[in-house]
């Protein structure tokens, strides 16, 4: 291979998709395909002791994996080899070395059905003094099994019931990796004890994910862009989308479920956020709602000031010359305020991102002007925990949002943390529920606001002779169908726009049909 051929192979092990123990199948192909290559290895390893029943649990988590990423360009898995990574966790279950290493995935290495590229620990950089993370084995279907792979529906894989949702993760350091030239940070899932609360909020977990499964989430943009969209979310370092990974765990920052709290995982809240507009809810167009300013109106709570007055907003600044796009990287250096614990790192994050550069200020005097407007807060800033406890805050408000609009409406709405996806005939349902929530768990109002969508609008309405070009999001929608025994007869249609205007009211955000 040449150079820039390894380099290409590099990026992509690094981008593997993990091994996910929880998927598996009950569908009649993919138990077929189960007792095929169990078959096949039983005849290679000519085993005389019997354990089918393990062979088949774990060939089939194996085989659905397989199918589970078959629809990217990007096909391989990462899954260490090592004893350790074999330990038996709530994260981590079904999986045992000497069943899965040495007798399934070395077997079918060794028969020419599985490519694999071992892991390894780099030697210590004694110039440099900087050390990388070890990379754990790839592996991806070649051959035969790429084949029988190929045949099978997406749709036929589902997500264990028993899978572990709710997560205590914690970072625990961080290594400098000179191929992707950025920090990476080492986290460490916790274990913890069950308690009353983690039990409901497993429970209502379960709940959410229940109606994710029920529901069709799309995206509606071209095929082009959806080659566009991969390429731009693998050169900043995420990984390819897969349109499966819509099942939301939550995960927490300590033992004790006070910090963090939010929900992620979903495959919308990877996308820029240019492409949300896009984004589909049983093939209906959507709109996007947040709170305004949820964090300093949670902050300014703490100080006995429960309502910002009206036309106060956190994230402008009173400056000559100042532009709305000026808002969004205000917010993001609010956050910085929050999230550090020394005021030095968020500057130097600040100058990281280029967030100065169309503002007449250093990055020291924009933070500056920053802490200066939110002088009635300043007390809270530079001190991390208290971003995770507004995390914990906020993510009380969407697990309320959530099962509000799923047990009262029959909704689904896409959590993006703060905001809100919602299809276009439930704008007012999810505002009410939006201002219901925050006055439950924080007291007083704040400005609910559509989230601006740059590329589409509804009125503006879709063009049904270029439906052909949406070819990607047919096979989503067909998936979705298919699953559900649902009716593919009818002709493939753009997708639903409701109202078909509407006027925008206040900072409130009112909308009349």
């Amino acid at each position: 291979m040449t150079t820039s051929e390894n380099q290409k192979l590099a990026q992509e092990l690094d981008k593997a998709t993990k091994l996910k123990t929880y998927l598996v199948s009950d569908d009649p192909a993919v138990e077929a395909l189960v007792e095929k290559y169990l078959a096949i290895i039983k005849e290679e390893r000519k085993a005389t002791r019997s354990h089918d029943d393990k062979y088949r649990d774990q060939l089939n988590i194996l085989i659905s994996n397989l199918v589970w990423v078959k629809t990217k360009k990007n096909k391989w898995i990462s899954q260490a080899r090592g004893k350790p990574s074999y330990k038996k966790t709530r994260y981590f279950k079904g999986f045992t070395k000497d069943i899965f290493v040495y007798g399934i995935l070395d077997t079918l290495v060794s028969l020419g059905l599985i490519e694999q590229k071992l892991g390894y620990k780099p030697k210590p950089d004694k110039e440099n003094l900087v050390e990388e993370k070890s990379r754990v084995t790839r592996i991806k279907a070649i051959g035969s099994l790429k084949r029988d792979i190929n045949k099978i529906a997406s749709h036929a894989i589902t997500v264990s019931s028993s899978r572990e949702m709710l997560w205590v993760q914690v970072t625990v350091g961080s290594y400098y990796d000179k191929r992707r030239k950025r920090t990476i940070k080492i986290k460490e899932k916790r274990d913890y004890i069950d308690t009353a609360n983690t039990k409901k909020m497993r429970s209502n977990l379960k709940t959410i994910n229940q109606k994710l499964y029920e529901t069709f989430i799309g995206l509606w943009i071209k095929d082009k862009e959806h080659t566009k969209l991969n390429k731009r979310l693998k050169q900043s370092d995420k990984v390819e989308l897969n349109f499966n990974d819509k099942y939301l765990d939550r995960i927490f920052n300590d033992t004790d479920f006070n910090l963090g709290g939010r929900f992620y995982h979903g495959w919308w809240q990877e996308v820029p956020h240019e492409y949300r507009p896009y984004i589909t809810i049983n093939h209906q167009a959507v709109v996007e709602l947040d709170y305004k300013h949820l964090h300093p109106a949670i902050l300014y709570g703490m100080k006995n000031l429960p309502e910002l007055w009206r036309g106060f907003d956190s994230y402008t600044l009173d400056m000559e010359g100042f532009k709305p796009e000026h808002r969004k990287p205000l917010k993001l250096i609010f956050q910085y305020m929050i999230n550090n614990n020394l005021k030095k790192d968020a500057v130097n994050t600040i100058k990281a991102k280029g967030l100065a550069a169309s503002f007449p200020y250093s990055a020291e005097e924009l933070l500056e002007e920053m802490i200066k407007k939110h002088a009635p807060i300043k007390e809270y800033f530079f001190n991390k925990e208290m971003g995770m406890k507004l995390q914990k805050i906020d993510s009380d408000i969407a697990e309320y949002c959530m099962l509000k609009m799923i047990d009262k409406y029959d909704a689904l709405i896409l959590p993006v943390h703060d905001s809100f996806i919602v299809q276009q005939d439930k704008i007012h349902i999810l505002k009410e529920v939006m201002i219901e929530a925050y006055n439950k768990f924080v007291g007083g109002k704040v400005p609910i606001n559509e989230v601006d969508f740059e590329l589409w609008h509804p009125n503006e309405g879709l063009i049904p002779d270029d439906v052909h070009l949406y070819g990607e999001y047919e096979d989503q929608s067909l998936q979705y169908l298919n699953r559900f025994n649902k009716d593919t007869s009818g002709p493939f249609m753009p997708p639903d726009v409701f109202p078909d205007s509407y006027e925008e009211g206040d900072d409130n955000y009112l909308i009349e049909f």
